[in-house]
């Protein structure tokens, strides 16, 4: 159900998306005035990475499994190397990461997920900087009498569908994360 802020909110992110080189280009849905004021949170997402360097020096199975992972990444220009020192003007937002590993799957054993929520002590986080916008989804419940009403259904998994999203350039300083593919290296992106 969509409220009246809500439809607002829609529309104001409708009126962002492009089709640049076959992907759809979206602006984030920013609160009044947040992308101006969020505190850039680079020493705390680098302590949050430096903990997981930790880790893939104690598993380097699942080192090289987020390398391969963030390599391809790279290959299919989800995400863009930089350097840790190139924010232009000084806005941005570092989003802390970790793996969720499904050892019951065998096609998608790792997803990479980020953590939005994280900030520095008295100031906001992304996420909180951002509108949540309504509930897009059907209910559940309802799905499921709609589903057994027909003799024949059809699912699919579209692999990485989000990822699929570019971000305005504006907006890309606020979605970096820190990587190295050498674990005895300063992170590079």
């Amino acid at each position: 159900m969509v409220g009246n802020g809500d439809e607002e909110i829609l529309s104001e992110f409708d009126k962002s998306i492009n089709f640049v080189d076959g992907r759809y280009r979206v602006s984030l849905p920013w609160k009044p005035g947040m992308r101006e004021v969020l505190q850039n949170n680079k020493t705390v997402a680098r302590k949050r990475f430096e903990g997981l360097v930790r880790r893939f020096k104690c598993d380097h199975e699942l080192f090289c499994e987020r390398k391969d992972a963030i390599g391809d990444y790279v290959i299919e220009g989800i995400v863009e190397r930089t350097s840790c020192d190139s924010l232009s003007n000084g806005l941005g937002f570092y989003i802390p990461h970790h793996a969720a590993i499904r050892s019951d799957k065998t096609t998608s054993r790792l997803r990479i997920v980020f953590d939005g929520s994280v900030h520095e002590d008295g100031h906001s986080s992304l996420n909180q900087s951002l509108y949540t916008g309504p509930i897009l989804h059907p209910n559940i419940f309802e799905l499921l009498l709609k589903f057994r009403g027909n003799p024949v259904a059809f699912t699919a998994d579209v692999k990485s569908t989000f990822l699929q999203i570019e971000l305005d350039f504006p907006d890309r300083d606020f979605t970096r994360f820190f990587w190295t593919d050498n674990l005895n290296n300063e992170p590079t992106f």
